[in-house]
């Protein structure tokens, strides 16, 4: 299994690497921009050209932090599609191993770099927010909601829950990229279209399943009720509690996932 472990994170290394090292570097560059040193360059008549150029860095480093999250997605899907569904599948399955731990190991390999991407995450908000006014009026504005609302929050807490519920659902998404791809290959004819309608279909029951689950134990009617009353510490608690719960729900549907692709790649492709 860890053999399975480092043969698939370095599989996937291999096709990451360079675009963790772009948004690093652009990280830098996007904060050298929003220094008070770089507007200096700028005369009074230019200065707006300054801050357009500010400000197209940034949307364009955000714009590329979620490319990576997507390229990650397409990359681990495209490698279970050739490491077990393709022809190099055949000798993938002659490990001593059974489907649900080919496919588990992957698992597994998508939650390490999801953490790894995470961290990236964190260092590049880091290397451009730290130390500036615009990260102090984050801090200040996090403290203030805490104070004035009576709850328990700070900007550490709300940006751990953030990663973990981005990084959770990143590979909730993977996981359900390698059930569909598995349910596509069942099919004789049209099996990119099967994959389609078959992750759209999963995505959208299991989307409806949480909200009549949310609305049974009456969530969902609370946070309609605390927005419609504009109560903003219930409205607070609310997204802090949701956003942990949706994180450990993405873990137990991914392992799901996973689980269920192994039992159709052994029980309708005879791959054991």
């Amino acid at each position: 299994m860890l053999n399975l472990l480092y043969y698939d994170f370095l599989a996937v290394f291999k096709k990451l690497w360079y675009y963790v090292l772009i948004i690093t570097g652009l990280a830098f560059v996007v904060r050298i921009l929003w220094s008070e040193a770089f507007l200096v360059l700028f005369d009074n008549s230019n200065f707006f050209i300054g801050l357009v150029i500010r400000y197209v860095a940034l949307g364009f480093l955000c714009a590329f932090g979620v490319l990576i999250i997507v390229i990650a997605i397409m990359v681990q899907a495209q490698w279970f599609d050739e490491n077990i569904l393709s022809a190099q599948g055949q000798l993938t399955n002659m490990y001593p191993v059974s489907s649900v731990q080919l496919v588990m190991s992957k698992v597994i390999n998508s939650f390490i770099w999801a953490f790894i991407l995470s961290l990236v995450a964190i260092g590049v908000f880091s290397v451009f927010c730290v130390g500036t006014d615009v990260f102090k009026g984050m801090v200040e504005a996090i403290a203030d909601l805490s104070t004035n609302n009576n709850i328990k929050i700070s900007f550490g807490s709300i940006m751990s829950t953030s990663c973990f519920f981005v990084a959770t659902t990143t590979v909730n998404l993977i996981s359900l990229c390698y059930l569909s791809q598995t349910i596509g290959q069942v099919f004789a004819n049209f099996k990119n279209l099967m994959v389609l309608i078959s992750f759209v279909a999963i995505f959208v029951v299991v989307l409806l399943l949480l909200y009549l689950l949310f609305s049974a134990f009456g969530v969902v009617h609370l946070f309609n009720e605390a927005i419609a009353n504009k109560q903003s510490e219930t409205v607070v608690r609310l997204v802090m509690s949701m956003g942990t719960r949706f994180s450990f729900i993405n873990i137990l549907l991914s392992f799901f996932y996973g689980f269920m692709t192994g039992c159709i790649l052994r029980a309708r492709l005879n791959i054991m």
